[in-house]
């Protein structure tokens, strides 16, 4: 129920990086929900282009370093995880 990190937006472009996003140690426990929105954020159309839920991440989630998260729209988000 309480947000995590929020990017600002990147403006122009199908493939965003966000090199100036949020940068820090975020504690995400073995077994911790979590949730990813991706919004289409500009002054007529502020709506998410997908969201998806995570029932808890695996401990394989959390070995493999790297979680892929697939949303409608054939939008995907890869967060990197570190020790």
């Amino acid at each position: 129920g309480v947000g995590l990190s929020r990017t600002p937006p990147h403006a122009d472009t199908l493939e965003p990086t966000w090199p100036d996003g949020p940068r820090g140690t975020f504690v995400v426990a073995e077994g911790s929900r979590l949730r990813v929105e991706l919004w289409d954020s500009n002054a007529l159309n502020d709506k998410p282009i997908g969201v998806r839920d995570f029932g808890k991440l695996s401990g394989d989630d959390l070995r493999m370093r790297q979680l892929r998260v697939e949303l409608d729209g054939n939008a995907e988000v890869v967060l990197a995880i570190e020790p």
